[in-house]
């Protein structure tokens, strides 16, 4: 089980100086990195996707899990509800995890919920409970930085080494010609904020490139790393196709996370999401 768990992040290019940005500075801040790595399969009028886990430990063998997930938001509400039905290996396979989400400030709250055909109900359990590998239902999901705040922005002092864009394509796609990497640090406002410190590095002004999650002593705890060549466009949009989750409390522990097979599906029931029906 893990110490801490991991949520999403939205970013906007908003100017090189170091600000303090304020709350409308905020909202125009976050849509843009949250879309190129979330918004094509995370639609509301309903969507489906695959998830593949590869978990490497250093003294274990290689474990690889398929995770076939479901998301949709209440039409006119405040409360977003997902589903990972895992479909291998044999060990996990039938496990079901459901998570809702109520975005509104008065009653907000986030919940997961455990259920396979050996319990006679679901069960909760913690947002950082770890479902494989180093993967929480946030990794799978993904980490948004819903309850934190902007305080600092600025050029990285760390040289891309990386491969360079050179199509048209490319360029779009980081936004920019050569790339430069930008850094953002984020810390806690409310109770939706599930680290202390957050760190976020992007290609040029937008592209998610790292997250480093740390304690209160600015220790770090996990990263997620990604390759700007792993994104990929669906219906228009961008989206992470694969990221990594690198565990530095027990070090040489990682898990790959690949997203695929997404499609729309606007008569998704929310039936699916309904603890009562589960096994019926």
């Amino acid at each position: 089980m893990r110490k801490a768990s991991l949520g999403f992040l939205f970013l906007f290019f908003v100017g090189l100086m170091v600000v303090s940005p304020s709350s409308n500075a905020q909202s125009q801040i976050r849509p843009n990195i949250d879309e190129p790595r979330l918004n094509a399969y995370l639609q509301g009028s309903g969507s489906t996707f695959m998830v593949d886990l590869i978990v490497t430990r250093p003294d274990a063998p290689t474990r690889r899990a398929t995770v076939e997930a479901f998301y949709r938001f209440e039409q006119f509400g405040t409360v977003a509800h997902t589903r990972f039905n895992f479909l291998s290996p044999a060990d996990v396979a039938g496990d079901v995890y459901i998570f809702r989400e109520d975005f509104d400030s008065r009653t907000r709250s986030r919940d997961v919920f455990f259920w396979n055909d050996g319990l006679v109900s679901p069960i909760k359990v913690n947002l950082d409970f770890a479902i494989f590998g180093d993967a929480t239902v946030f990794d799978i999901f993904g980490f948004r930085l819903i309850g934190y705040e902007l305080v600092d922005r600025r050029d990285s002092e760390e040289a891309y080494m990386g491969p360079q864009p050179t199509t048209s394509e490319e360029f779009v796609m980081v936004s920019g010609g050569s790339i430069e990497i930008k850094e953002y640090d984020y810390v806690p406002v409310n109770e939706f904020a599930l680290f202390p410190k957050v760190q976020v590095l992007t290609y040029n002004f937008s592209l998610p490139y790292q997250f480093r999650l740390k304690d209160e002593n600015d220790d770090l705890l996990f990263t997620l790393d990604y390759d700007w060549r792993d994104y990929m466009v669906f219906e228009g949009r961008r989206y992470a196709s694969k990221y990594t989750i690198i565990n530095h409390i027990a070090p040489g522990n990682s898990t790959d996370v690949f997203v695929s097979d997404i499609a729309l599906d606007p008569d998704l029931s929310f039936s699916i999401f309904d603890l009562d029906q589960l096994g019926q």
